[in-house]
Formats: structure tokens, C-alpha cells, sequence
């Protein structure tokens, strides 16, 4: 989850016997380099990255002005200068992601997973001969059936119970695609042979064990960890997480331009309302950002980017190793009190 990630809170994790993970989407390759080598500094243990893979983006002035229309309106309703989104130029991103993967394999990242798609085919070639282990992610069946056959060895099927940025790749009839993670979970161990990570809403050992019944080989937790001490995620950010009732969040794409889950507030709300198309990813991350950055300098929850899963009710604050070794405490817990409510 970008914006959560440290070196201590994935080396933390991979410490008390999880997998640590490292973000590496939004990171320059310098930025990214450094997150490693300081990870590498906490641990010996394996760690994963993982990556965005890369989409096709233009600039619609059209969709800009509209947008800035909106964001400005925020602004005014911040008690904020509208003027802020003048000298605003948005532009389609460098591409940066052949890059990162060079950074990723001269670390020695133990294990690499995608996101928004499947890596080019000379590049998952490439990675396997490193002897990096790739996962892809997936939202529905056909999208993991696609994971499978372009060979990579898992592959982490991503529910709608989950925070963050959506994984979606293909078309489907219905957009976004949302399907509950176990429901997803049941189908896609039906279908794959490649061992198959469950994520979205899982926040506890009840929750592991869960999975595992349902086929699941592991599971990957996102929103569990926010409240961590090690966590960058900020004290609002913490605090309004811990405090979010399982129904208070919402898929939207008025962040970055991909849609996303995270908590319900004003401008989610105003978003949901405004009759306007929203500019391509990264393109409407750069007009975001400006009033993401003056909510976040003014502590103002109405009108941040806050991702979070449906399972932010089970959320609680301890130190990440602590968390993973009470998840496996629990986990041992459920499976043996099960022979006996059977």
C-alpha cells in the first residue's frame, strides 16, 4: 500500500518470520535503490517489491479544466485560495519502470509482484533467471487465469474488501470489477494451479485461517498495518483509520485517476457527485496533489487520500513483528478450536 511502507516496518515484518514488502511504484530508482540498501540494514530475511506496471496515459485538456473546476471549488470550501491550481502543468509521466526492475534485481528483492498487469514477457523472463519469483494481481477470474499463463509463479488475488488502488487489467461488463475477496478467493483456487495469495479485509488469525480453508497458499495484509508505529502513514491518517466504521469507505478513482478504495469523506463525496470525467492515472494524481498537500498541511481529513480496507473495524495498534506474531498466535488458536465446533 504506497504511502504506508518503510524499510523498518518491512523488515519488522520479515523479522517475525512474514514477508516484508517495499513499494516501489511512485519511487524514483535512486529513492527506491536506498529504500532497499536501509531494509537490507534492519534484516537478513527476504523481502518483496512491488511494482506498477506501466499504463498507457495521455493528457485531456478537456478533463484538466474540468477537474481544476472541482478542485478549486474544494479549495474555496477549504477556506483555501482557488488561484493555488493556476500555474498547475500537468504532463504524462517519465517512464520509470524498466528502471526499478534493474534496481529490484541488483538489490537482490527476493520476490517481485505486479500490479495493474502482467510484466512485459522478456522482463518476467528475465526476473525468473535472476531467480526472483513473480507474482501478479488479479481482481477476477479471467484476470488470474491470465497471471497463470503468462508464467508467473503466484499470483495475489486482490478482493474489493481491500484498501488501495484496484489491480484491474482486463475489460469486464462491469466497472470497476468487485468481487468479495473469499467469493474471489473460492473461484480462482478452482481454476489456477499456481499458488494463490488472498488480500483484502483479512485483519486477523481468524481471518488467515479463513483463507487457508478457502486455498488460499498466504495472504496479504495492508490495512492492518497502517496503525504500526513503523508505519508512514501519519497520525490522521492512523487515527481515522482505527475510528472507520467497516462500511465507511469507498471505490473512487478522484485520487490518482485509478480507482482505489479508501475512507468516505467530503471529497469523495463531492467527486461521487460531480458530473465530470476524471483524467487518466497520474495525470489527475499531479491536480490532486495540490489539495491533498494543503489538507495535509491543514490536518483536514475531508479532503485526503486516506486508503483503507473494509476491514479497518479489526484494526489495532501494536508493533508490526508483535502483529505478525499475534496473527499466527490466533491462526493456531482457530484451526485448533475447529475440530470441535465442527
Amino acid at each position: 500500500m504506497a504511502g504506508v511502507g518503510t524499510p523498518e516496518l518491512a523488515a519488522a515484518v520479515s523479522n517475525a518470520g512474514g514477508l516484508g514488502s517495499l513499494d516501489a511504484g511512485y519511487r524514483s530508482p535512486q529513492a527506491f535503490k536506498e529504500l532497499i540498501e536501509t531494509s537490507r540494514t534492519l534484516t537478513s530475511k527476504p523481502l518483496m517489491a512491488n511494482f506498477f506496471v506501466p499504463q498507457k496515459v495521455a493528457v485531456d485538456e478537456h478533463k484538466v479544466d474540468k477537474m481544476k473546476g472541482v478542485l478549486r471549488q474544494c479549495l474555496v470550501e477549504m477556506g483555501e485560495d482557488p488561484s493555488a491550481l493556476d500555474s498547475v502543468q500537468v504532463r504524462v509521466p517519465k517512464e520509470k519502470f524498466e528502471a526499478l526492475i534493474d534496481v529490484g534485481v541488483s538489490q537482490g528483492i527476493d520476490i517481485m509482484s505486479f500490479t495493474f498487469g502482467i510484466p512485459p514477457a522478456d522482463t518476467l523472463s528475465r526476473l525468473q533467471r535472476a531467480g526472483v519469483r513473480v507474482f501478479g494481481t488479479a481482481t477476477t477470474v479471467k484476470e488470474a487465469i491470465a497471471v497463470e499463463r503468462a508464467g508467473c509463479d503466484g499470483v495475489v488475488v486482490q478482493g474489493s474488501d481491500a484498501g488501495s488502488h484496484r489491480a484491474f487489467f482486463l475489460p469486464c461488463n462491469v466497472w470497476p470489477p468487485l468481487v468479495g475477496t473469499f467469493s474471489l478467493l473460492s473461484a480462482v483456487s478452482a481454476r489456477v494451479r499456481v499458488p494463490v495469495v488472498a488480500a483484502g479485509g483479512i485483519m486477523n488469525g481468524q481471518g488467515v485461517a479463513a483463507a487457508l480453508a478457502l486455498g488460499a497458499a498466504g495472504v496479504q495484509m495492508g490495512t492492518a498495518f497502517i496503525p504500526c508505529p513503523e508505519s508512514a502513514a501519519d497520525t490522521l491518517w492512523k487515527q481515522t483509520v482505527l475510528n472507520n466504521p467497516e462500511y465507511n469507505s469507498t471505490v473512487t478513482n478522484g485520487f490518482s485517476g485509478r480507482y482505489g478504495r479508501g475512507v468516505c469523506n467530503r471529497y469523495t463525496e463531492l467527486i461521487a457527485k460531480m458530473d465530470v470525467d476524471i483524467p487518466d492515472w497520474m495525470i489527475q494524481l499531479q491536480l490532486y496533489s495540490v489539495l491533498k498537500q494543503i489538507a495535509k498541511r491543514k490536518n483536514n481529513a475531508a479532503f485526503q487520500q486516506l486508503w483503507c480496507g473494509q476491514g479497518s473495524t479489526l484494526s489495532r495498534v501494536m508493533p508490526a513483528g508483535e502483529l505478525v506474531r499475534t496473527l499466527v498466535q490466533e491462526y493456531s488458536q482457530t484451526v485448533e478450536r475447529l475440530p470441535s465446533q465442527l
